[in-house]
């Protein structure tokens, strides 16, 4: 029977998403290569048959050169097949997977590392430069997306602090599973001890060009708010980081696209 694969490979952890489930184990191999080539080994031997289909979630900051270095490494391995997704992008797919998102809705997507965070905001069918923090916190509250949603798993945001945003903040799968929603579209639910339920609210109707000239400054702006508040008790907000690649991407649901090939950042 026809399968597909998700992979989140970490420092320490390999984690593999299938329609049955998500399982995480070390890693039995540094090379990225040799690693993914020995879990798809496993999975083939498993299923009697290799996957259809193999998406990788990697970190929005890899640079070009290294993706096409372990884009030739997979080649050799025989596994010329895998398609590369930014984390973010695989969790904003997973999130319209479900909702649906309007055309031009703009998702923030906080991915909590074990030394940092990244936030990076997107917007349906594209990617948002994130523009410089000093020039938009004091705006910062003018500029709130239509979603935040939060990945990994010591992020927090109180209770409190989701009503006033008044904006939903939702806890999202890691980077396979995200993935793993253009196999298979995954429920996305609030966390239900730090969060409350929240509906998406009723798209906004500002034509397209008006709310054009507001958007790449989301990410910094809310990486403001979140500094000036405090309202993430995590370590890695010590060292924040907010991303400025510009690729080239389209967030479709599951089904009508390829998940994105990485390209050259927009200069």
């Amino acid at each position: 029977m026809s399968y597909q694969v998700g992979l989140d490979l970490g420092s320490a952890h390999t984690t593999v998403a299938t329609g049955s489930g998500v399982t995480t184990h070390g890693r039995r191999h540094q090379a990225a290569a040799r690693e993914i080539a020995n879990v798809l080994d496993d999975l083939t031997h498993r299923h009697g048959e290799p996957p259809s289909r193999v998406a990788m979630a990697h970190p929005l900051c890899w640079p070009h050169e290294h993706l096409e270095q372990l884009r030739q490494d997979l080649i050799n391995e025989g596994r010329a097949d895998v398609l590369f997704v930014p984390a973010p992008h695989a969790v904003a797919i997973a999130f319209d997977a479900d909702v649906q998102m309007p055309e031009h809705s703009t998702v923030a997507v906080f991915d909590f590392g074990a030394s940092g965070c990244d936030v990076t905001v997107l917007r349906k069918q594209g990617v948002l430069p994130a523009g410089r923090l000093e020039r938009v916190a004091s705006s910062a509250g003018l500029c709130l997306p239509d979603v935040v949603l939060l990945v990994g798993g010591s992020s927090r945001i109180p209770l409190e602090i989701a009503e006033r945003l008044r904006v939903p903040v939702l806890r999202a799968p890691d980077g396979a599973a995200a993935t793993g929603a253009y196999l298979e579209a995954r429920q996305l639910e609030p966390d239900p001890v730090e969060q409350s339920t929240v509906e998406m609210p009723v798209p906004r109707q500002e034509e397209q060009k008006k709310r054009i000239p507001t958007t790449p400054f989301i990410a910094a702006g809310l990486l403001g708010l979140v500094l000036g508040g405090g309202w993430f008790a995590h370590e890695a907000m010590n060292q924040p980081q907010v991303r400025t690649e510009n690729t080239s991407v389209q967030l479709e649901p599951p089904g009508t696209a390829e998940l994105p090939r990485i390209t050259e950042p927009g200069r």
